[in-house]
């Protein structure tokens, strides 16, 4: 490799590699609140985490129950969980996010411990289905 430009461009985030087509879907979802809201707003007026994770969890809810689109604006329902997510990202980043999350260690290891049971039930499946030599 002996163009400079690419070896000094080979060191910057490769921002390319995020679909358009989420791109688009969170920017629709954006684009609806900056018109709604104003752009950005959540830079200027401190937002609660826990609004933007219920919209979120919302949001993908309707999306698992089979809804693509938002009944209200025809937004991409995975393009508002985005939105959502990218509204958190960037308020914590820029100081605004009022963290109300009811934080547990105890439920984060329980999901996390919660890996142990799956496995196990899924070995106890397997033994299950095994012939038997009758």
């Amino acid at each position: 490799m002996d163009n400079p430009k690419q070896i000094f461009g080979n060191k910057k985030p490769p921002l390319g590699t995020i679909p358009l087509s989420a791109q688009l879907a969170c920017l629709q979802a954006l684009f609806d609140g900056a018109l709604k809201y104003g752009p950005f707003n959540w830079r200027k007026n401190p937002v609660e985490a826990m609004t933007y994770v219920d919209a979120a969890l919302r949001h993908l809810q309707l999306w698992k129950a089979g809804e693509q689109l938002t009944r209200d604006t025809a937004v991409e329902n995975l393009g508002a969980v985005m939105a959502c997510c990218a509204i958190l990202i960037d308020a914590e980043a820029h100081g605004t996010l009022i963290d109300n999350r009811p934080i547990s260690k105890v439920e984060a290891d329980m999901l996390h411990q919660a890996e142990n049971w799956v496995a196990h039930l899924k070995q106890l499946q397997v033994e299950r289905e095994k012939p038997t030599h009758a």
